[in-house]
């Protein structure tokens, strides 16, 4: 079931890409940073997380949609380990489809997609944002599934 899902995801990805930047009046993608903490039990066996995203946004008006990918790693605690194994870092990656509303240089959406690590998961991102120059600087929590966490990115877009 986890290899349907997977090619559900890549499938969808390499549809939607084209058709929202093709339709948007003001495409960009960019590069960033991620920061996350995790909490619930995830916060019991790995530290906070750092990772890199790839997001396209494409807006029209005041409507905003997106399609992202990233990478995050939470190193594992040292309490957390047993005896002499050494603690486990968790990494996963994710394939992110977005939408929301632009007021001002403000950002309110929710992205939803696919997560991939040990046991793949379906989730979904409550997101805000702010957009200062070329940097846009988000926050956003994962609320669902078993790797719970909220952090922020700082992404740098080339264009304006």
């Amino acid at each position: 079931m986890t290899s349907l899902m997977r090619t559900l995801a890549l499938l969808s990805w390499h549809v939607l890409l084209p058709l929202s930047t093709a339709a948007a009046q003001e495409p960009t993608s960019g590069l960033g940073f991620r920061y996350a903490i995790p909490y619930q039990a995830l916060a019991d066996t790995q530290q906070r997380g750092y990772g890199v995203t790839w997001t396209s946004w494409a807006s029209s008006g005041s409507a905003w949609s997106s399609l992202g990918a990233g990478w995050t790693r939470f190193p594992g605690k040292a309490a957390a380990s047993s005896g002499d194994t050494a603690p486990s870092d968790l990494d996963q990656a994710e394939m992110l489809l977005g939408f929301g509303v632009t007021v001002a240089s403000f950002r309110l959406g929710a992205k939803g997609g696919y997560f991939f690590r040990d046991e793949d998961e379906w989730a979904v991102l409550p997101t805000l944002g702010l957009r200062l120059g070329r940097l846009l600087v988000t926050g956003e929590a994962k609320v669902l599934g078993k790797v719970r966490w909220y952090g922020g990115s700082v992404s740098w877009l080339p264009s304006r």
